[in-house]
């Protein structure tokens, strides 16, 4: 039920906050839950609210590309930490 609640926290909070609190909401999660796939569609949300103003090298999808290498980077760190 914590999940299914923070899930949605976090995809609202893309919607109505600025992008960095729902990314730093996003890493936090990751930390907390197992598996957090959420993020990538909060990734594909900011990145269509705000992807035309932040490109990299012609890549709109930034911060999608971002916290999917955060989950698959943080994932692996908190195994090898065993939380």
């Amino acid at each position: 039920m914590k999940r299914v609640l923070y899930g949605a926290f976090l995809i609202i909070s893309a919607f109505i906050l600025p992008w960095w609190i729902p990314v730093i909401f996003s890493l936090i999660g990751i930390f907390y839950f197992d598996n957090l796939y959420e993020i990538i569609f909060v990734g594909l949300i900011i990145d269509t609210l705000y992807g035309a103003n932040l490109s990299l090298v012609g890549l709109d999808i930034v911060f999608t590309i971002s916290l999917t290498l955060a989950l698959y980077v943080l994932t692996n760190v908190k195994k090898s930490l065993l939380i």
